[in-house]
């Protein structure tokens, strides 16, 4: 099962003291050395109006000798607390046996997989997310 991080602008993140840019929600088992490193990846610039097309990735994350491979979606959100432009990245953090045959960019395709908001408080995400099996014959 796939772990979650959500980052975007907030007015309070879910680590105490954090605001701004920062975490919003993950799943609890998320190794920490990887979340900064998945923070860091999230580099997006709206347009002058705040729109923008969504940026899909897929990176193998190198982190004290382990290997996590990441499929994330970066685009525009709506305004932050301080009604400032926003962007919003979600990412998943997928397990060896969810690496389908098909390949990240047939992940990437399926709707709804990766979160394209996140509105309320900070909070935890108590279930991984479930990545669907490649396609008919693999494709």
């Amino acid at each position: 099962m796939a772990l979650e991080l959500v980052y975007t602008s907030a007015e309070r993140g879910l680590r105490a003291g954090t605001s701004g840019f920062c975490t919003v929600a993950m799943t609890r088992g998320l190794p920490p050395a990887l979340v900064p490193r998945l923070e860091a990846l999230g580099g997006y610039r709206p347009g002058p109006s705040g729109d923008g097309p969504r940026a899909h990735c897929f990176w193998r994350v190198e982190t004290a000798g382990s290997v996590a491979h990441v499929l994330a979606v970066v685009g525009p959100a709506p305004p932050d607390h301080t009604q400032r432009t926003n962007k919003i990245a979600a990412y998943l953090v997928l397990g060896q046996d969810e690496l389908v045959p098909a390949g990240p960019a047939w992940l990437l395709a399926q709707r709804g997989l990766l979160r394209e908001r996140w509105a309320g408080a900070p909070a935890w995400i108590e279930a991984p997310v479930r990545v669907p099996a490649s396609g008919p014959h693999g494709l």
